[in-house]
């Protein structure tokens, strides 16, 4: 896709950079790895990334392959362990797809729909999975990405929302849109404050 100096967009984006390192070191303790973006632009820039990276070698599906191309790509990646990473576009992975080559997947960006996102991790939660499934999620503090996930993680989405477009409930309501344009101190991350505070009380009980 022609993309340019992946290797200087990696070393300016902490999290492209902590991307590709996470993806090293799964894979040389044998793991495989689903990585999943809301953007094909950004799945391009990991892509290259991964390119110049030696050790990942990956594959890819995204809108713009046939489902003959699709069914290809997914039957090489299960079948060869020489592929470390699959990359994916959410809405196209996250429907009648099988993956259980992969034992550990990665949400880059969080969907404004929490069902996408959910879909997406089951690909690796199939029939035929023998290994244990861990799932990374990739969240920019004080940034919209971390809004996102607050509320997938406090508003019980995925309870709200159905999967068919034209029977899908709002998901946020003005309030919650006005929070997510409102940023937090650079460096806070209120929703890690939380979870914290919530683990603490756990651990109490």
């Amino acid at each position: 896709r022609g993309l340019e100096g992946a290797e200087d967009l990696a070393a300016g984006s902490q999290k492209l950079s902590l991307l590709v390192s996470l993806v090293k070191d799964l894979s040389s303790e044998g793991h495989r790895t689903l990585i999943f973006s809301q953007s094909v632009r950004m799945l391009d820039i990991i892509e290259e990334c991964f390119k110049e990276t030696d050790g990942l070698k990956s594959l890819r599906i995204d809108g713009s392959h046939s489902d003959v191309e699709r069914q290809y790509q997914i039957d090489l990646f299960n079948s060869d362990e020489r592929y470390k990473a699959f990359l994916l576009s959410t809405k196209v992975g996250g429907f009648g797809i099988t993956l259980t080559g992969a034992s550990r997947v990665v949400i880059y960006d969080p969907s404004w729909n929490p069902a996408e996102d959910s879909q997406a991790v089951d690909r690796a939660f199939r029939i035929g999975q023998q290994k244990n499934v861990i799932v990374y999620r990739m969240i920019t503090s004080g940034t919209v990405e971390e809004k996102m996930y607050e509320k997938q993680v406090y508003k019980d989405g995925l309870r709200r929302t159905v999967v068919e477009a034209k029977n899908q409930q709002r998901y946020f309501s003005s309030n919650d849109l006005k929070r997510l344009l409102t940023l937090g101190a650079p460096g806070e991350c209120e929703l890690l404050r939380r979870l914290e505070a919530e683990q603490d009380l756990l651990g109490d009980g």
